[in-house]
């Protein structure tokens, strides 16, 4: 979740929708529904889509998880942007995916980490 002076940002880790809140009556301003499979809880099976929000100044960027491989594993590779309005703005990948991140508007860049680079502050330009 996230929130400025307008609005608050839900996203979901099971569910492939985000929902926008107008933070002067709570009411349900926007919501973005994507794909989404029916799922039985199991660990190799599920499939997670959004790990965290973070807003910008004119634009909210979610970090989408995606489907799990085969083996298991989660490949978090995309930034997903939108307006406050919840209009898509960009869609980012990544060859490292960022597990942590904060956008940079001002000088049009993510920084990011990401665990298997240790000490190591990924800067990605946009």
């Amino acid at each position: 979740m996230a929130a400025n002076d307008s609005v608050m940002i839900y996203v979901y880790l099971y569910k492939n929708q985000i929902d926008i809140y107008d933070v002067k009556d709570f009411r349900l301003k926007r919501r973005i529904v994507g794909v989404y499979k029916p799922q039985k809880p199991a660990f190799r099976d599920e499939e997670l889509y959004y790990l965290g929000v973070i807003p910008g100044d004119k634009y909210f960027y979610a970090l989408f998880k995606g489907a799990r491989t085969e083996k298991g594993e989660n490949r978090s590779n995309t930034i997903e942007v939108y307006d406050y309005d919840g209009n898509p703005v960009a869609l980012y990948r990544f060859d490292i995916p960022p597990l942590y991140f904060y956008p940079d508007e001002k000088n049009n860049c993510i920084y990011a980490t990401h665990p298997s680079c240790i000490d190591t502050l990924l800067r990605y330009d946009l």
